[in-house]
């Protein structure tokens, strides 16, 4: 059998390993610079993904904005809904909750205010936004997939 030594050369002469002048240290550090760009590419992607499907909610004009669309609800029980799901966007919010928010203690208007909520988004072409509208019972939410 070799030298303990000879071996661990030709082990390293077979699997590249050799690193007489820095060379790995070069690769690594090139992997290491495009995995971290790559990383940052990733990040920016969806960092766009979430501003497209961000919903603005415009209080002067009383309006709501997604996707270079705009849906005029005026100062209405439709645009405070809208209000509403966008400040708890990703979470269901409870039906009284919302029904609190409207100023009517009747969960049935809600349910009514949502209908024509999601006609004038629809209107407005934002039928994306009004897809993204979820019931569950006794709850409202705003899921964009």
């Amino acid at each position: 059998a070799p030298p303990r030594g000879e071996e661990t050369n030709r082990c390293s002469l077979v699997l590249g390993l050799v690193d007489t002048d820095g060379e790995l240290n070069k690769y690594r550090d090139m992997h290491s610079d495009r995995a971290g760009t790559l990383l940052r590419y990733c990040q920016n992607a969806l960092a766009l993904v979430d501003s497209f499907n961000r919903i603005h909610v415009d209080f002067p004009t009383f309006s709501v904005q997604c996707r270079g669309k705009t849906a005029i609800l005026g100062s209405t029980q439709e645009f405070r809904l809208m209000w509403a799901l966008v400040e708890s966007e990703g979470k269901y919010v409870a039906q009284e909750t919302l029904a609190e928010r409207l100023g009517n203690p009747e969960l049935s208007h809600v349910k009514h205010i949502k209908l024509r909520l999601t006609k004038a988004l629809g209107q407005a072409g934002m039928e994306f936004v009004a897809d993204a509208i979820r019931a569950e019972p006794g709850h409202y939410g705003l899921f964009f997939s």
